[in-house]
Formats: C-alpha cells, sequence, structure tokens
C-alpha cells in the first residue's frame, strides 16, 4: 500500500436535534435499551452510531430492524420481548460481529484479533 487512511475519533452528531428540550444532552452519546429506545423516554429510538454500541453499518442496520420492529409492536399494544437474541432486541455478540472496510478491494474481519485472543488465553 502506499497510503493508508485510518479514520478514528467519531462524534455523535446530536448537536441540533433538540435533546435539551427533553432534557438530554446535545452533542453527547444516547443510551439506549435493547430495543434502541433512548433511556429516560418513552417515545425516542436512536440506532447506529449515535447509541456508541457498535460503530458498524451492518449493526445500525440490524438496530434499525429491532428498533421498528419495537415501535410496530407498541403501536399495536403488543407486548415487547426484549430477552437476548428476542425480536424486539438489539443483541450482539461483539466478539463476533463482522467489520467491513468498504474499499477496493474490500477488507473483513470477525471475531478476535491474535492480540486479543492472546490476551483472553
Amino acid at each position: 500500500a502506499d497510503e493508508i487512511l485510518f479514520a478514528t475519533g467519531r462524534a455523535p452528531r446530536t448537536d441540533d436535534l433538540g435533546l435539551e428540550t427533553i432534557g438530554l444532552e446535545p452533542g453527547s452519546w444516547l443510551t439506549v435499551d435493547d430495543s434502541c429506545r433512548v433511556e429516560g423516554t418513552d417515545w425516542l429510538y436512536a440506532v447506529g452510531d449515535v447509541n456508541h454500541r457498535a460503530l458498524l453499518t451492518h449493526q445500525g442496520k440490524y438496530q434499525a430492524r429491532i428498533a421498528g420492529a419495537a415501535i410496530a409492536a407498541r403501536a399495536g399494544s403488543t407486548p415487547l420481548e426484549t430477552a437476548p437474541w428476542g425480536p424486539h432486541a438489539a443483541t450482539a455478540d461483539h466478539g463476533a460481529v463482522p467489520q467491513v472496510v468498504f474499499t477496493d478491494p474490500e477488507a473483513a474481519s470477525v471475531g478476535l484479533t491474535l492480540a486479543e485472543a492472546e490476551r483472553a488465553g
């Protein structure tokens, strides 16, 4: 490789959403429960990088499906099934989440790095 671009230090883009009007701090990560509902609210959901759970495209899409299912269930007065791996729980084994770098060619990884595996024994 002649050049490498490494992007780090991402921050949530929540400055201009009006979070202060509901007692949340603008510019902060949004803490969510397993249905992706923002803690301290009954109606606000946050998926993807903004909730700081897993800063990966595929995880954001997965969380969006879970949040949509939870919103639909609540709208239909259906109890949420939030047990791990349930239809309304954004459960992930963070040690096995695939990661992709969208370059040409694409690069991907899953599981522990060699150093992480050695530390884990």
